[in-house]
């Protein structure tokens, strides 16, 4: 019986929804949780059209924690205090930054958007260090449908060394690499997923300015729900 338990746990399948991606590749399905390819014990599989997958592989890769109650017969999945299902964790750094320092970080990172999505070309200057547009950086647009950001969020951050793209008045604190996943429209209301990389650093009587932007991606969708009530198609077909 207790054998027969334990296959039972390491088979526990369920239906795949908008977090999860079932893709062919040589016959074989893969699943993408966030946009990262999970690796699974047990290999997802095709019932009659419809993707079955592990939830065990699953929940854990959205931080969630999974046991099994012998007793019960049960799979009890918690998610884990202070974690958020939709934030993968990318690059794996545990970050020694203060409240103030990333408030700052976060205050300069929707400064640039907002400036930069209503086209404020002296507001949005103030957000970029003096380097910055000689480092290949995402320029300001001259025109286009403005605003049309929809959602934005910063998934994730670590510190980096570049000495290449240090601006006058650079102070001698930590520069950080932010990853910042952004959805905005085309075409009156296509969504689309975007997601940028911004390299920040302190500078002296300025507090934290961008040194370097770059779009990582930028991937249409058929459809974007914002909240349950208020979801954007895909117009262009």
């Amino acid at each position: 019986m207790k054998k027969k338990q334990v296959i039972v746990l390491s088979l526990v399948f369920a239906l795949t929804s908008l977090l999860i991606g079932g893709a062919f590749a040589s016959g074989k399905i893969s699943i993408v949780v966030n946009g990262r390819t999970v690796p699974t014990d047990v290999s997802p599989r095709n019932v009659d059209g419809r993707v079955m997958v592990p939830i065990s592989t699953i929940s854990k890769a959205l931080g969630a924690d999974v046991t099994w109650d012998s007793k019960k017969q049960t799979v009890i999945i918690n998610q884990k205090s202070g974690t958020s299902v939709s934030t993968p964790d990318l690059w794996n750094e545990k970050l020694n930054l203060t409240g103030g320092e990333w408030a700052d970080i976060v205050s300069l990172i929707n400064k640039y958007f907002v400036t930069y999505d209503s086209r404020d070309e002296e507001a949005w200057k103030k957000t970029i260090a003096s380097s910055y547009l000689n480092n290949g950086s995402i320029e300001l647009p001259g025109g286009g449908v403005y605003p049309s950001i929809l959602e934005l969020k910063i998934v994730d951050a670590k510190k980096i060394v570049d000495a290449k793209r240090k601006g006058e008045g650079r102070s001698d604190g930590d520069q950080y690499k932010v990853r910042v996943k952004i959805v905005h429209y085309m075409n009156l209301s296509t969504p689309f997923v975007a997601e940028w990389d911004f390299d920040v650093a302190p500078y002296m009587s300025k507090g934290y300015l961008i040194d370097y932007a770059n779009i990582i991606s930028d991937t249409q969708l058929k459809n974007y729900t914002v909240f349950p009530g208020l979801t954007f198609q895909d117009v262009s077909e």
